[in-house]
């Protein structure tokens, strides 16, 4: 047996008004927290009617490792007298790749060997006798606090106010009960409780009311529901939880998974463990340092799977708005476009419209009788040289409408339309709001297309490396904190340049203006700075280790804040942090 000075065992009931609450897996989850957190937690399954927890515990594989088991380790043992002091089995629930597993070996009594339905030796069970329930089951749990062995015994009562239920909870030391919140529920704890307590005072005991947990919870915290508890139970609103509702925990639970492992950042969870550390704030013996350290060990992995989820979440989210932007700005262009094709389909109509009319004037010209023509044309004829003139005349208007309609039209396509969508990429860059990634890709896309000035641009943290921008004017443009590695950055403008905590490792530099640039804590090491222009640029803590400076323009008391290790140097003696 393992040491067990100091040791003080609690007995802890988890009991429900009616069957389907989830008492089952609260029960589960609170014993794997703390088997996980070094505690030795026994569970034990009180349900003879549904065998829950004992097939959550023993999982997928549970009837090939129950042939292993002996009759010692079940509750209906104890129960019927075949055994004084069961012998708990150990639950090997390791991770082995499989996500179903729990990842740790729980010590457990199962309620019996026939859980899955096996033809149980002897035929049918007897009933259970109340008086020889209550002297069996009070007994074993005074031989396990004298023994010291366990630090907490979870018992899984069964569902309902029978007195298997009731009994347990007034014979441990402290109870849990977990209800859905509704009124069904509420008026059947409150039997519960009120047999419970006529239980305890019969045996002469006083369980603690731990808390009630409010399980599957869709209104918030239920906050309504649990100020009803309040009203009606001897608890504190501080001692009522509310656990939310959670489809990812109800198919881990399907799969006899274990939540906290398997789907940590779920909602479920982190409400979970926040409830537990508020039941179990009041301890029977201070926990050791190690064991505190588990726990919280826990507590940060749920923590970071909640956190990781929500930047996906973020993520996910601004590239959704990213697209239904983009989706927007293409249904505006389609609309303006539609507009356009409008406009010019009425243009050509009317061109159209005219010319046909035109061509109707000269038609009845042409077949007009001499003595109803004009004098001009009864004189000289139809085909006299003014006649010709006129036709002619028509016939070139018409060519040009019919050319100034095409032309417009090519215009506007090839490049009215063009340079519209080229401006809306331009001005989608400079949108703050924006992903920043959309916008670097813009960037690139843009300066591939031939434009160059991008001043006062704003790309904080921005992931640059290995982009091309030689010859770009990037004046008063902010880049703090952001990637730059390996950029082509030669001939480029960086006037007065915000590029605090840059990495600019590698970069090519050769003749770039950085005249006024912010450079504070950047790192230039090993970047082609040959011809730069470095004049009134901060230097601060910047790296310049390996850094080519020969030809460059610089400042010597500017160089001396900065770290010169192994860097082609400008012919200058140095004074402060550069000379070393």
């Amino acid at each position: 047996m393992a040491d067990t000075a100091g040791t003080r065992t609690e007995i802890i009931a988890i009991a429900s008004g009616k069957g389907g609450t989830g008492k089952t897996l609260f029960g589960a989850c609170l014993g794997f927290a703390l088997t996980y957190s070094g505690h030795r937690t026994l569970l034990v399954d009180g349900d003879l009617a549904t065998y829950g927890q004992s097939l959550f515990l023993l999982g997928p594989n549970g009837k090939t490792a129950i042939q292993k088991m002996t009759a010692e380790s079940t509750w209906r043992a104890l129960l019927e007298g075949a055994v004084s002091t069961p012998q708990p089995a150990k639950i090997d629930r390791d991770l082995k790749g499989d996500p179903s597993q729990h990842g740790v070996r729980y010590e457990a009594l199962i309620a019996d060997l026939g859980i899955y339905g096996d033809r149980l030796r002897g035929g049918r069970r007897p009933g259970l006798e109340r008086a020889r329930y209550r002297t069996t089951v009070g007994e074993y749990f005074d031989r396990l606090r004298a023994a010291g062995e366990f630090d907490y015994v979870l018992i899984d009562t069964r569902g309902g106010f029978t007195f298997e239920s009731t009994d347990l909870c007034a014979l441990a030391d402290s109870f849990i009960i977990v209800t859905d919140a509704d009124y069904t529920s509420f008026y059947q704890d409150r039997n519960l409780l009120s047999l419970v307590s006529d239980a305890a005072k019969e045996l002469e005991r006083r369980p603690l009311l731990r808390s009630i947990v409010v399980n599957r919870a869709t209104e918030e915290d239920e906050r309504s529901f649990r100020l009803e508890l309040t009203r009606e139970f001897p608890i504190l609103f501080e001692q009522t939880h509310a656990i939310p509702l959670d489809i990812e925990v109800f198919k881990a639970y399907k799969t006899q998974a274990m939540p906290l492992v398997s789907v940590p950042a779920s909602h479920f969870c982190h409400a979970m463990l926040g409830a537990f550390a508020e039941i179990l704030s009041i301890v029977t013996a201070e926990w050791p340092r190690e064991r505190v350290t588990r726990w919280n060990e826990l507590v940060d992995a749920v923590s970071k799977a909640i956190e990781e989820r929500n930047a996906e979440a973020e993520t996910e989210q601004r590239k959704r708005s990213a697209r239904l932007d983009e989706l927007e700005r293409l249904s505006r262009q389609s609309k303006e476009a539609e507009e356009t094709i409008a406009r010019l389909q009425r243009e050509l109509e009317r061109v159209e419209a005219a010319h046909a009319r035109e061509l109707e004037r000269v038609e009845k010209l042409h077949r007009a009788p001499p003595e109803t023509a004009p004098p001009d044309v009864a004189a000289n004829g139809p085909e006299s040289p003014r006649t010709k003139q006129a036709a002619s005349w028509f016939s070139v208007e018409r060519l040009g409408l019919v050319a100034f309609a095409a032309l417009l039209i090519g215009y506007l396509a090839l490049v009215w339309y063009p340079r519209q969508a080229f401006d809306r990429k331009v001005a989608r860059l400079y949108e703050r709001t924006a992903p920043v990634e959309m916008r670097v890709e813009l960037l690139g896309e843009l300066f591939g297309a031939g434009h160059r000035d991008f001043k006062e641009l704003h790309l904080e943290g921005a992931q640059l490396g290995g982009l091309r921008l030689a010859g770009a004017n990037l004046q008063r443009v902010d880049f703090t904190g952001a990637d730059l590695r390996e950029a082509d950055l030669q001939d480029a403008v960086l006037r007065e340049a915000n590029l605090r905590d840059v990495d600019l490792r590698s970069a090519q530099l050769r003749r770039a203006d950085l005249t006024g640039a912010k450079l504070d804590g950047a790192d230039l090491s090993g970047a082609d700075l040959s011809d730069a222009d470095l004049d009134r640029a901060s230097l601060v803590e910047t790296s310049l280790r390996g850094a080519d400076l020969r030809g460059a323009s610089v400042a010597t008391e500017s160089l001396a804040y900065a770290l010169l290790d192994a860097a082609t140097r400008l012919p200058v003696e140095l004074e402060g942090p550069a000379a070393e």
